[in-house]
């Protein structure tokens, strides 16, 4: 080749590369240069590209904890106090002797005085005083008598020479009225618990009356008498439920035409004296027995059983009160009356006894 071809080769191929390099596609990274449309739009534009929704998450819903209510808790009052038996009860009994005082007494009131002894002895540890009264409400309308000696119309354990005392003073010197009355003597007697009677009913203790006659109320009880629940009436309605009537005997008993004949023409059945024992739930004895030790420890028993009572600290809800005894006695029943839980006769010795109850 000639030097002038290879000349004209080589600024052929010159040429040749210049033009393919100007007719190349120039292309820009989209990032650099926009189109001049693009770069106008806006959202609304037609076209334009829809951004993307903006999503707003709330806040997670904070559920607080249930408030629980817890109610105070219930405060249990029931009381519960214990005893333990032991015969020797801190009971107290006000004893009311009404005394049949008419003429053919007389060797009747020796007996009941010289059988003292043995009936106290039998009420063992009781707290317990004597009165005495007459069936003469004439003269002595209900009115305790004194006691020889001692100036006061009330006989305790602790006056000097009790027994001698009541011996004296329950031999009558006087002769009473033969139109005995014995109920409405203990009726009247009831009357003057505040004035010539004071301090004999105790508000803490018990009655009991024990009614020496060979007659009946108004002597044989005919019309005029006045009925036994006439004078329990009064004493309920003057000592409420804190105290108890007994009643007791030392008469003719009805139907014992014996003892009535052998106490002649005088001798009356003691129907409305037999009647008070009954409806108190006493007892009564032959005024014709020789020895009236018998009727009168019988007397004493029963007085014991029907004191056998236990105070508690407070007055119960009577319907909440609940007994127990170890051991277990079917036979024992039990009332309340004001702060004191008495029951109808007297448990074994050492028996365990719990009560249980809410206050008032």
């Amino acid at each position: 080749m000639t030097a002038y071809s290879r000349s004209a080769f080589i600024g052929l191929l010159t040429a040749t590369v210049l033009l393919t390099t100007a007719c190349s596609d120039v292309s820009f990274a989209p990032e650099a240069v926009k189109a001049p449309e693009e770069s106008q739009k806006t959202p609304d534009s037609p076209g334009a590209p829809v951004p993307p929704p903006v999503v707003v998450t709330p806040p997670p819903v904070v559920t607080p904890p249930p408030v629980v209510v817890t109610p105070p808790a219930e405060v249990d009052k029931t009381l519960s106090e214990n005893f333990v038996f032991n015969e020797d009860s801190e009971a107290k009994v006000d004893i009311l002797f009404i005394v049949d005082n008419s003429f053919s007494m007389k060797e009747s009131q020796k007996k009941l005085g010289d059988r003292l002894e043995n009936f106290v002895t039998s009420l063992g540890k009781i707290d317990w005083q004597i009165g005495i009264t007459t069936t003469d409400t004439a003269a002595d309308q209900g009115n305790l008598v004194p006691f020889n000696g001692l100036g006061t119309h009330i006989l305790t354990k602790d006056s000097p020479g009790y027994v001698q005392e009541f011996k004296n003073t329950v031999v009558r010197s006087e002769t009473g009225s033969s139109d005995e009355r014995p109920i409405e003597a203990l009726y009247r007697a009831i009357a003057k618990h505040n004035s010539s009677n004071s301090g004999f009913f105790r508000s803490t203790a018990d009655l009991a009356v024990i009614v020496l006659t060979d007659e009946d109320e108004r002597s044989g009880g005919g019309a005029g008498a006045m009925n036994p629940m006439t004078a329990i009436n009064a004493f309920a309605s003057t000592f409420g439920v804190k105290k108890s009537i007994t009643g007791f005997g030392l008469m003719i008993q009805p139907g014992d035409s014996a003892c009535k004949s052998k106490q002649g023409l005088d001798g009356r059945y003691g129907t409305f004296i037999a009647m008070l024992a009954q409806l108190t739930s006493g007892v009564t004895g032959s005024i014709c027995s020789d020895d009236y030790s018998q009727t009168l420890e019988s007397i004493g028993k029963r007085i014991r059983e029907v004191s056998v009572a236990f105070d508690l600290t407070k007055a119960p809800n009577e319907a909440t009160v609940q007994v127990s005894l170890q051991p277990f006695d079917a036979g024992i029943k039990w009332s309340v009356s004001g702060k004191t839980v008495k029951f109808n006769k007297a448990p074994a010795k050492g028996t365990k006894i719990k009560i249980t109850y809410l206050p008032k």
